[in-house]
């Protein structure tokens, strides 16, 4: 999500790639989560909900504080790992 929120969408999407190989947690709230909005028109993001097997109509549904800490979490062990 760091990658979203400084607009880089192709490192955003490598993570997200990765996060979905991996089958992370971080990928629970994709759906709902504000955070992916600007990622959501682009053509990758829509492959990648199809993949998951998520219709595309479901969005901005109200994300609550702990799915949100959640990823964060979840997004940092992701780089940890992949610093490792």
């Amino acid at each position: 999500m760091l990658y979203v929120a400084l607009g880089d969408k192709d490192e955003a999407f490598a993570w997200l790639e990765k996060a979905y190989e991996e089958r992370t947690p971080l990928l629970r709230g994709i759906k709902r989560g504000y955070a992916w909005d600007s990622l959501r028109s682009d053509p990758r993001f829509k492959d990648l909900l199809k993949r998951m097997g998520l219709p595309e109509a479901l969005k901005n549904v109200p994300q609550t504080a702990e799915s949100s800490a959640s990823s964060w979490l979840d997004l940092a062990r992701l780089r940890n790992r992949a610093a490792s």
